[in-house]
């Protein structure tokens, strides 16, 4: 569903030391410093289906919680209220499935 693309990779080695970060060798006694190696990735992902599966859901839950709030019977009202409310679990359900445990299941929320 997407991939990624490195656009960026930098790597920075200094010493650390009283003065900060030196990227030259300091002269004075190295037993005062000590070298940081440091990278670095940029990465951009390519999600052609971001607006199907993030943005549409979101405009259209969004939407039907302002329309709620158009309507005299209240009735009606609830009803939507209750199909928003569904709607928005299964748009969230299809979002965390998806998603990599962190803890090794899926979060409790």
């Amino acid at each position: 569903m997407g991939s990624w693309e490195v656009w960026d990779a930098w790597h920075e080695h200094c010493y650390w030391g009283t003065q900060g970060c030196q990227t030259t060798t300091p002269d004075s006694l190295l037993d005062h410093y000590w070298s940081l190696l440091e990278f670095g990735i940029k990465l951009k992902r390519h999600a052609p289906y971001y607006g199907l599966t993030i943005v549409m859901p979101t405009i259209i839950t969004a939407s039907l919680t302002l329309l709620v709030f158009w309507f005299d019977d209240y009735s009606l009202a609830i009803a939507l209220t209750i199909f928003n409310i569904l709607l928005q679990g299964l748009f969230g359900w299809a979002l965390v499935k998806d998603l990599p445990p962190g803890n090794g299941s899926l979060p409790k929320i």
